[in-house]
């Protein structure tokens, strides 16, 4: 849909029209208020007539980095855990991460990670990791997630070294709201390596916490319907 479009009412309606095609999918440009307007819609669905799934937020990756490749072979778990592995510096077992199949998501019944702490856990809450090994210096990736997070935590991400001048935060906000939500991360890598390193280290780690750092409480549940690792082409 070309930008100058503004309003979308009809177009998401007509969509959902049971008269129309039952895989029925429109792309538009993202503003709050056709996101505002999807929530809406799902909100106050009727489920006998229609039903309104959301979709994946693009614009960091398709408008404000170019083209990008995308590294990961099954980003909603369809298969498998698309590589997915318990990230906890202690190893001590108290992190668990499985793959959940026919849950309630973002995109209607489909698969998930379903991610437990129920311990002691280092980072912050432990979580999960699809491990990104840097091509060379200045290598970017952006990492993209849509997890289902408590209110009260945030996602955090960490890598090994970056090497010099390298970079990585979040390009949503990384708060957990009880609902669905996409986060999206990037991670720049430096210009030469870092000082005392003779290497490149590796990215991708995701790991939850609490929004003061402290006051944990065990166990902790959280989800993840979609995860991928896109690099951004030269």
């Amino acid at each position: 849909i070309m930008s100058n479009v503004t309003s979308y009412q009809n177009i998401f309606y007509q969509a959902a029209d049971t008269t129309r095609e039952s895989n029925a999918k429109i792309t538009v440009n993202y503003t709050t208020a056709t996101s505002n307007l999807v929530d809406q819609m799902i909100a106050t669905k009727d489920g006998e007539q229609y039903n309104v799934v959301k979709g994946i937020y693009e614009l960091p990756i398709t408008q404000e980095f170019g083209t990008t490749t995308n590294l990961m072979t099954d980003s909603q778990f369809v298969k498998n855990m698309n590589d997915a592995m318990v990230y906890n510096n202690t190893a001590n077992g108290n992190v668990s991460v499985t793959k959940k199949e026919n849950m309630e998501t973002n995109f209607g019944m489909s698969n998930a990670l379903e991610i437990t702490t129920a311990g002691e856990a280092v980072p912050g809450l432990g979580g999960f990791f699809q491990s990104i090994t840097p091509t060379g210096f200045g290598a970017r990736y952006l990492q993209h997630i849509i997890a289902k997070i408590p209110k009260g935590y945030v996602l955090k991400a960490a890598s090994n070294s970056l090497g010099l001048n390298g970079t990585r935060y979040f390009l949503t906000d990384n708060k957990g709201t009880g609902d669905w939500k996409e986060y999206i991360i990037l991670i720049q890598y430096g210009d030469a390596f870092a000082p005392n390193y003779t290497t490149l280290g590796t990215s991708g780690y995701i790991y939850l916490d609490t929004e003061s750092e402290t006051d944990y409480h065990y166990p902790v549940t959280w989800y993840v319907s979609y995860s991928t690792v896109h690099q951004v082409n030269p």
